[in-house]
Parts: C-alpha cells; structure tokens; sequence
C-alpha cells in the first residue's frame, strides 16, 4: 500500500503514502477530506490508560499498642488502633489523584464528542445523535465526496427528470409473516447532495430491532424511541421530493421523479408497507414517480466482480473510506450519490425508461 492508488475522479484522488496511510489530494478539499478520514491502521489509537496503583490496606503499625476487647471471655481478640505514617499519607493521596485525572480525562473526551456533534450538525444540517465517533468521520468524508463529484464529474440528468437518492434501515429482512419496520429514512438530491433529508422513526411499542440489523446500523430502540413517527418521516419524503420536483418544472414543466436506491425493491416495499399502515394520500402524482435499482443496472452492466453491495463498491471506487462505518440511511445515500457521479459512463444507465419501476409497482 506504499504506493499510489488510481484516482477516484477529476480534481478528487485518493492515494497512500510510503508509512501505508491513505490520504485524499485535491486542488480544493485536500485538507477538508483528509481531516475527516479516519486512520483505518491495525493498532492505530490513544495508548492504553495505565491502571492505578491500588490503595493500600490499613493495618497495624508496628509499635501499635493492642486495645483489649472488653467483658469477660477471650473475644473476638485485640483491636489495634491504625494510622498512616508520611509513605502511606503520600501514596493514598497519588491514588486519589489519578482517579480525579481518569475522571477529567473522561469529561473532557464527552466535551469533545459533543463539540464534534455540534460540528457535524452546523455542516450537515441533521441530528447526529447515537453516531459513534467512527460514524461522524464516515459521513462527513461522503458528504464531501458527494458534493465535490456532483460538482466536478458532468454527469448529463435529462431536464424532465428529478432524481432523488433514497435508502432506509429497518428493523430487519422481510420473511414470511414478519412485519418489517421502518427505523432511519433520508433522501438526497443527486444534483445537489447539500440539499437532504434525514431522521430516525420512532416504533410501535412491540416492534424490535434484530441484533444483526442493530449491530450493522448501530441504531438501537432507545433511539428510535426520539425519532419521528412513520407518518412524519414519510411527509418529510413528500415535502422534499415536491420540493425538488417544483425546482426542476422551472426548466421543463413535465417532470417525472426517479427514486434511486442500491436494492430498490427492498426500500420500494419498505416505504410502500409505510404508506399502507397509515393510509397516507399524498398531493404528490405517484403515477409520475419511478423506482431505479442501481445494483441492478451494475449488474447489468457486466462488472465482473462478485460482489456489488454498496460497501463493496465503495471500498473499489473510494477505498479510504472506512465502509464499516456506513449502513446508517444519510450515509448510504451519499455513497451512493458519489458512485453515481464517479461512475457516471455506468449509472447513465438510470435515465433510460427500460430500467425504470412504476411506484407501486411489487415487482
């Protein structure tokens, strides 16, 4: 890895350095996304925190006169009455000194979580609360990888088109008499991915999320718990969509929306089980809206590889990304819009009417 790795796109590299440490080069955003790319080196950070020694245990002192239990009998035996000389004073006062320092260690890195969570939130405009340190860098680095690649890589989106990015996560894979729930929708323009969506969405009471699905996500029912109910969420998607669809009618009045998604009909059926449940009629024309499977038109295009799931992608095409670190909906969708852009000789493939699925379409 001590050698430079192909570029990822105009203006936009990622390459390694003789110490086998990635970095991104670019005549705009070197420094931006290098800041925000985690070190994905084996037995990279802080060094272990030394234990403290331990308190010493009282006992007699040499000299100690013995005070004899009272009343009659041989008692429990004599009571040495206990002090601590200089040594001991000293060393008990180290203890409780390192104890004061592990506490104001700890304060002081929850402070800079949360700076780091005010950061990201001022950046991207979302709640990033229940995102691990790991998570934050992963979605800023493809927040900027989005938005650089929609800028710099032409990619030609007909007029008539408005072409929204989706992903969800849920509390599980759909099975035989299983109810899937919803747990994180967001949305992105592929046009301009500084313009989304995103939240988490709170659960019925008895609905859980499988121990695989929370392990890939991080997402967790106590978090959903501060999320917003299906409907809320799926309005949030309508509002956005009309949105981006009116913005785009100023060029060319008849308008037709793709929602993009890596696996489309898994996220079709989530959100088409949502509209179901609550029985929601949008002012939105669904009969003009469209579903687009990316991994489909990868597929089709001949890719040699076996596995084409967004994480393998993204490790091919933006290897410095730490793609463990995904699997969250906002991530998932900058990622994908970043692939889009940089692959754009592939994903043309999106604007042709053969790849295209009516909304409610099951297939």
């Amino acid at each position: 890895m001590g050698h430079l790795v192909s570029a990822v796109g105009p203006g936009l590299g990622i390459a390694t350095n003789e110490s086998g440490k990635r970095r991104i080069d670019s005549a705009d955003h070197t420094s931006d996304v290098a800041s925000l790319l985690p070190d994905r080196q084996a037995g990279s950070g802080p060094a272990p925190r030394p234990a403290p020694k331990p308190a010493p245990k009282p006992g007699p002192r040499p000299g100690s006169k013995p005070n004899p239990s009272p009343g009659p009998g041989p008692g429990p035996g004599p009571v040495f009455e206990v002090g601590y000389g200089p040594d001991e004073q000293e060393e008990e006062g180290d203890v409780i000194m390192e104890l004061d320092d592990m506490e104001d260690e700890d304060q002081q890195q929850q402070e800079e979580v949360k700076v780091k969570e005010k950061d990201a939130e001022d950046k991207l405009g979302v709640q990033v609360k229940g995102l691990t340190n790991q998570q934050l860098l992963t979605l800023q680095a493809l927040s900027l990888l989005a938005t650089t690649h929609a800028k710099t890589n032409q990619l030609r989106i007909p007029a008539d088109l408005c072409v929204i990015v989706v992903d969800t996560e849920t509390t599980g894979l759909f099975a035989k008499n299983k109810e899937v729930w919803m747990t994180e929708l967001a949305a992105v323009s592929l046009v301009d991915p500084s313009s989304f969506i995103s939240s988490l969405v709170r659960l019925p009471d008895d609905a859980k999320i499988e121990q695989k699905a929370s392990e890939l996500s991080g997402i967790t029912e106590e978090m959903c718990r501060q999320g917003k109910s299906e409907i809320e969420a799926l309005l949030d998607l309508v509002v956005f969509v009309q949105k981006q669809k009116e913005a785009q009618q100023k060029t060319d009045p008849r308008v037709k929306v793709l929602l993009v998604a890596h696996n489309a009909p898994f996220d079709a059926k989530v959100i088409r089980g949502v509209f179901k449940r609550t029985a929601f009629q949008p002012s939105l024309d669904l009969s003009q809206v469209f579903w687009v499977d990316t991994l489909q038109i990868v597929r089709n295009s001949g890719a040699r590889e076996k596995k084409n799931s967004l994480g393998a992608l993204v490790d091919r095409e933006f290897p410095a990304i730490d793609t463990g670190s995904m699997h969250r909906a906002l991530a998932d969708c900058f990622a994908l819009s970043a692939l889009i852009h940089h692959k754009r000789d592939t994903f043309s493939a999106l604007f042709q009417e053969k790849n295209w699925k009516p909304f409610y379409s099951d297939e």
